[in-house]
Formats: structure tokens, sequence, C-alpha cells
């Protein structure tokens, strides 16, 4: 679950009034969300009033994930790192500042997790919706394919792998 709290930028991308936003998997091992608007994944936007409450008992079956901190660092990257074309050779003919903004998008797909700003896709783009955030399986220990990455909108989540 992500805190508004914590990460007031992303305050600014949720619903209103939203306090935080949870994602629940139909399963951590076997889901079948590789592609957009999928039912495997389900977005929930909660207010004050939502966090206060009790949620009950989870359904049969289900479970929860071991529960792990995390801590957040804003970093602003120049839009164009966004917009780098996967590279199709070894960048001799390069700009220094092509060279130098690959670096940052490097640094920056390195990372277990990021939030806001622009997917960072394996693959072809496949949604334009609100982006809030992409993760790896050593952020959230779940299968995500191979070295797959989960996209987090405001409408859906999915993943993408090699």
């Amino acid at each position: 679950m992500l805190d508004v709290a914590d990460m007031p930028e992303l305050g600014k991308r949720l619903k209103k009034n939203c306090r935080a936003m949870a994602m629940f998997v139909s399963s951590a091992d076997h889901n079948h969300a590789w592609e957009p608007g999928n039912d495997e994944v389900v977005l929930r936007f909660l207010d004050e009033a939502a966090l206060a409450t009790e949620a009950g008992p989870l359904p049969e079956g289900a479970k929860l994930l071991e529960e792990r901190g995390f801590s957040w660092r804003k970093v602003l990257v120049p839009k164009a790192v966004f917009d780098l074309e996967p590279e199709d050779d070894d960048g001799a003919d390069e700009s220094e500042r092509t060279a130098q903004l690959r670096r940052i998008r490097t640094r920056s797909t390195s990372s277990a997790a990021r939030a806001l700003g622009h997917p960072i896709w394996l693959q072809e783009g496949q949604w334009g919706g609100d982006f809030i955030l992409q993760f790896d399986e050593t952020f959230v220990p779940m299968n995500l394919g191979d070295c797959g990455v989960m996209y987090v909108f405001g409408d859906t989540a999915f993943w993408q792998c090699h």
C-alpha cells in the first residue's frame, strides 16, 4: 500500500481525497496479468474513512505477502529520458547529451521500483493512462515472468517480461 502522506507527489496523480492506494493480485505465484484491463489485478483507492475501518477477514484462500518497508527519494530527471528508444548498437555515434540521458535511464531502470514520471517499457508501450509506478520482483516477491516489471496506472496494472 502506498500512503499519500509519505509521498505527497503521488496525491496529485491519484483520485481526489485519496489517502492511499492498494493493489491486490489473484496470485503472487500464478497470475495472468500480462495485459492491460485484466481481471487478475484490482486497485483500490482509499480515503481517510476507508483507512480507519477494519477490512474484515480475508477471503478463503487469500494470503498476505510478508510486510516490507521501503524508503523513497525524489529524483528529478529530464523528460527526454523516457523518450529514448532502446539502443540498437553500441551507441558509438551518440551525442554526449544522448549518452548522458542513457546513463540516467539505466540508473532508473536498475531501481527495484520507481513512481511517477513515465513508464520505461520492457517491450512496446501498451497503455497511455495515468502512470503511478513500476516495480520488479525484487521489490514485491511475485512472479512477473522472465525478469518482468509490473506497471501500475490509475485504472489498471499489468506486467511485461523478456
